[in-house]
């Protein structure tokens, strides 16, 4: 018997155990979901027990000054922004005595127990230290002051004084000014009957006419313990003009005036940390001091907050053993707990798997039922969402949006597939028509967010069924502006024709729903529409979970300026261009009138601007 590899029955052995032991090398190898879930645990453990050791390392060597400024420069900052969040709380306050109800009334008839009535339940809901209401001559109508240490609903009332006309934020309010934030304004106010006091003011509109001044104030020595409750810190001081106190938390009488020159220098380097020492009795303080600033950014004040040094304890030198044993200790327990959470985790997954290979195959009739009340359930959730969008087309939603017919949606997909329109970019000399609620701003400010969302709602399905009736594409709805596109995605020869008749069909629809507003004793609403014609880009934009068919080019920026011209020409609320009025041809059958020409941002020449009346069989 031979023996060695000339063997036969020993070469085929051999070989056959190389063709096993490649095959499973190149075997792809499985790493079990359970062992993923409980690889971060132990690797969270050993990274936890070097951070462990590292902030032990931190706390042993760290100086306990070094911690105190810390602490020190955390209270300042928190006081700052408490400033700021009280700002926004007597904001909220004003707005609200502003557009209460019956509050206006009140104020022009100067019925001041009605005032008083609708004023004390805010106050007291509020919190507010004070709530005065001025009529147009400065003279308080009712000024609601809550007593100081008093209880919820124990307000002083009070009618009358003079002495309102000489603060700024009063007069700045009087003479209707306003800046880029708004007609709002914020002052500490030094010299009332009942103490300095910071206010925020602005004005009481009926409807368009101011006929007062609301004013909500905060005392500034309940403000300064406000400021010490939120900041943590051990007293607060608040300085005003030349470093003199106005208000603070420590036991008077103690000197804590600081120098003008310190002063001065607080708010004129507001980058730089500015701390003071002071002593009181036998306890030593330090101040750091920030800009106490108010709306607009002006600075009001000085902010100090004290610490003392003695607020920080030395702490002993940690048994860094004993810690990390905990931790560790702690941790095995973490794996333990995590390798059962991955027990219950890997079988739903395994379902969630198996349905999505049937949906890989074609198979949307999937649907998994999960209910474990954690991630895994809003996977499976998630996963139910993503067939039953597959399943109704969400493709064709993600590309053009709901702002189509369904007849023009079943002609676009018709379009794509037969290669007639390129979903990647193409020019296309379209029609863009830009349509804007006229003072929607100001309509805003002076309804609630339900009436303005229940306005809009209403607007945009009167106007839908005008732009669908002439094949447009709603490009976008923007608040309160719409931009419709005619000539794309789908070609359109008349296009320019189609969105002058969608205008005039807008402006048609606007004027039947004012007619219901106004049985409903609604403000009515106006539009303006702008019409410009050119080559764009057309096609879809964004990224694989959102794409979006839009139009890119100088007429789109034009058709826009086109209706914000609606502003400035008031007796005509459609107009368009030259460019349009060409592609309209000269046998169209639209009135128009010859504005001449203007000249509107980002363009260096003037445009020729038309204004579209109506159509010669309607005439």
């Amino acid at each position: 018997m031979e023996i060695g590899m000339n063997n036969p029955n020993i070469r085929t052995i051999y070989v056959q155990a190389r063709q096993a032991l490649t095959a499973l090398w190149k075997r792809p190898v499985r790493f079990s979901l359970r062992y993923k879930i409980t690889l971060p645990y132990i690797l969270l453990a050993v990274l936890l027990a070097i951070a462990g050791t590292i902030v032990i390392t931190r706390i042993v060597v760290d100086s306990v000054q070094g911690r105190f400024v810390n602490q020190l420069m955390d209270t300042g900052k928190l006081a700052a922004d408490r400033v700021v969040e009280l700002e926004e709380e007597q904001l909220a306050t004003l707005r609200v005595v502003a557009n209460t109800e019956g509050i206006a009334t009140a104020l022009k008839n100067a019925d001041t127990n009605t005032l008083r009535e609708l004023l004390t339940p805010i106050a007291v809901n509020t919190g507010s230290d004070v709530i005065e209401v001025l009529n147009l001559e400065g003279i308080a109508l009712l000024s609601l002051r809550h007593r100081p240490n008093g209880g919820p609903f124990d307000y002083e009332q009070s009618r009358g004084g003079d002495w309102y006309t000489s603060w700024p934020i009063v007069q700045r309010v009087l003479a209707g000014e306003t800046d880029t934030i708004g007609d709002k304004f914020a002052d500490l106010v030094l010299d009332t009957p009942w103490g300095a006091t910071f206010y925020i003011a602005g004005p009481i509109y009926d409807y368009d006419e101011m006929i007062g001044v609301a004013l909500v104030g905060t005392y500034v020595n309940r403000l300064v313990y406000d400021l010490r409750a939120a900041s943590g810190a051990a007293h607060v001081t608040l300085y005003v003009a030349e470093g003199q106190p106005l208000a603070t938390t420590f036991s008077l009488p103690i000197t804590l005036t600081i120098s003008s020159e310190t002063y001065t220098d607080v708010l004129a380097n507001q980058e730089h940390v500015k701390t003071v020492p002071i002593d009181v009795g036998d306890t030593h303080y330090v101040q750091v001091l920030f800009p106490f600033e108010a709306r607009h950014g002006s600075d009001l004040g000085v902010t100090a907050t004290a610490l003392s040094p003695g607020y920080l304890v030395q702490t002993n030198p940690l048994n860094r053993l004993s810690i990390t044993l905990m931790v560790l200790t702690g941790l095995v327990g973490v794996l333990l707990v995590g390798t059962t959470i991955s027990q219950h985790i890997t079988r739903p997954v395994l379902e969630i798997a198996y349905a999505s290979r049937e949906v890989a195959q074609g198979n949307l009739d999937q649907e998994v039922n999960v209910r474990t009340r954690d991630e895994v359930e809003e996977l499976a959730q998630a996963f139910n969402e993503m067939v039953a969008q597959l399943r109704v087309g969400e493709v064709v939603k993600d590309i053009f949006g709901r702002a189509v017919s369904p007849e023009v949606r079943q002609a676009l997909l018709d379009a794509v597939s037969r290669g007639q329109i390129s979903l990647g970019g193409e020019v296309r000399t379209v029609s863009i028509l830009f349509s804007d609620i006229k003072s929607f701003t100001r309509f805003s400010e002076r309804h609630t967010a339900n009436q303005v969302l229940t306005m809009l709602n209403e607007f945009f399905d009167a106007i839908y069924p005008a732009i669908s009736e002439y094949g447009g594409v709603i490009n976008k709805f923007g608040g309160d502006s719409t931009m419709a596109l005619f000539g794309a995605p789908i070609p359109q020869p008349d296009h320019a024709y189609r969105a002058v008749k969608t205008g005039l069909a807008m402006l048609e629809v606007v004027r039947q729903l004012n007619v219901r507003r106004s049985k409903r004793g609604e403000k009515p609403i106006q539009i303006g529409v702008g019409i410009n014609t050119g080559d764009v880009v057309v096609g879809t934009v964004g990224s694989e979970e959102r794409l979006e068919y839009t139009a890119i080019g100088d007429p789109v920026n034009v058709a826009s300026r086109i209706e914000s011209l609606t502003r400035q020409v008031k007796e005509h609320d459609l107009l368009i261009s030259q460019a349009t009025l060409d592609a309209l041809g000269a046998e169209h059958d639209f009135i128009t009138k010859d504005l001449g020409y203007f000249t509107v941002k980002g363009k260096s020449s003037q445009i020729h601007i038309y204004a579209v009346l109506g159509t010669k069989q309607d005439a």
